[in-house]
């Protein structure tokens, strides 16, 4: 390269011939003296290039003169190589050819083929579609054989006749889940007759289940239990009867301290003692307190009694739920219902927790608004604090353990807390009577 330094303008990749032309006009125009001074300065610039192209030749002669043997080599080698190519080409062609004839007679059987794969496969998506359409009609029909005994209200009280029905609802239901089988005539034709046995047979398992809680019938909770897991509502029911059970028990306890009934109760039992013609309405604390005091006590009584039936029966159905489990992945009913209710300490604490804040608050506001039961649970506060343990004797006794043992249980502690507005009360005027004659 240094021997044609001289001519690198020229060797640029961009190298523009009219502008390089005007560039030396431009040169010439913009220099001093008159006209003939310009055209001998163009005159020059030409010779120059005239003597450098002269040059240039000299040079690539002199270079092919050095050089002849090696470019009569590179012009053999490049007449061998022409004629390789061109058998190469033809070769290529010829193989082209071949290939074109292959895919010529590939072509068809690979689309008979193709076609042929397309319908095995639409083929075996409408045989399972068949073979779940099948089983679907058997089994509707074999439910179809029992729809006698549905009928019968007597007949619903049968474990196994629910149980059966139970089983086959649920295998339709996975085959509805498994093949879309909705909007095929059949199917549509038999969904309204399987929906009310479905309905039938979750009233069934529903009265199973009330009988098994109120006789305390493991078995039978057991049983409607599994009918209920089976057929995809076990959390759904739990949680009706727990809030249906808080929901009765609250009820109970607003009708116990419903004040305006104990007047109601009061005055009825007054009337037969002929102590209503004295003017109790005026001297209610020496005249009718003793009834309003004893219907309280009465009905507080037979709350607590109530409570307790209440939650023997949440704790069997606790019990069966933590021995039952599903037979596919082995785990407890209680851990799915654990789930809907929102609470991992277990299904009683639930249930004792929103209890006693709803016997908590109805004690309370009761007391805020007659002063009459203020007072008397406070001064029986050691009455209502026996009633409660009676309670939870009943309870413990049938959980197998001692009402001391109970006594460091949650449960208790929860319970206890609701009345603890009244133990407070009550030791602050009994410690005041203490101390009114000393001082």
């Amino acid at each position: 390269m240094t021997r044609y330094s001289d001519y690198h303008v020229f060797l640029t990749t961009d190298f523009d011939a009219n502008a390089y032309a005007n560039a030396i006009i431009s040169q010439v125009s913009s220099g001093t003296g008159g006209g003939g001074r310009s055209n001998e300065d163009v005159a020059v610039a030409l010779a120059e290039l005239t003597y450098n192209v002269d040059n240039l030749n000299d040079q690539i002669k002199a270079e092919v003169q050095a050089n002849t043997q090696r470019l009569l080599a590179h012009v053999a080698s490049t007449r061998e190589l022409q004629g390789a190519s061109q058998k190469v080409t033809h070769d290529v062609e010829k193989l082209q050819a071949t290939v074109n004839g292959i895919s010529d007679k590939v072509k068809q059987p690979y689309q008979v083929l193709r076609t042929c794969i397309i319908q095995q496969e639409r083929l075996h998506v409408a045989s399972e579609y068949l073979r779940g359409l099948v089983r679907f009609c058997r089994l509707s029909k074999r439910l179809q054989t029992e729809e006698p005994l549905v009928d019968q209200p007597q007949g619903l009280a049968n474990e196994a006749d629910l149980a059966a029905r139970a089983l086959i609802l649920e295998e339709i239901e996975t085959l509805m889940a498994d093949y879309d089988l909705e909007g095929i005539e059949v199917v549509d034709q038999e969904m309204p007759r399987l929906m009310k046995t479905r309905q039938t047979v979750l009233q069934g398992a529903d009265v199973l289940l009330q009988n098994g809680l109120r006789t305390q019938n493991q078995s039978e909770v057991a049983s409607a239990l599994n009918i209920f897991h089976n057929l995809k509502r076990l959390s759904d029911k739990v949680v009706e009867i727990m809030e249906d059970t808080t929901d009765a028990l609250i009820e109970e306890v607003k009708r116990a301290i419903d004040m305006r009934s104990v007047e109601t109760e009061a005055v009825a039992l007054m009337s037969e003692s002929n102590v209503l013609s004295r003017g109790w309405h005026q001297d209610r604390t020496t005249t009718s307190g003793p009834y309003w005091a004893q219907i309280i006590w009465d009905r507080l009584e037979k709350l607590m009694s109530s409570m307790a039936d209440h939650c023997i029966r949440i704790f069997l159905l606790e019990s069966v739920l933590q021995l039952k489990r599903d037979s596919t992945s082995q785990h407890a009913y209680i851990e799915e219902v654990l789930v809907a209710v929102d609470d991992g300490n277990g299904l009683l604490h639930h249930f004792w927790k929103r209890l006693s804040l709803n016997f908590e608050h109805e004690l309370k506001t009761a007391a805020k608004r007659s002063q009459f039961l203020q007072t008397l649970l406070v001064d029986g506060y050691p009455r209502l604090f026996r009633l409660l343990n009676e309670f939870f004797e009943k309870v413990a006794l049938y959980s197998g353990k001692s009402l001391l043992e109970y006594t460091k249980t949650p449960a208790y502690v929860i319970m206890l807390r609701s009345i603890s507005g009244f133990e407070t009360a009550y030791l602050s005027r009994t410690n005041a009577r203490i101390q009114d004659p000393m001082s």
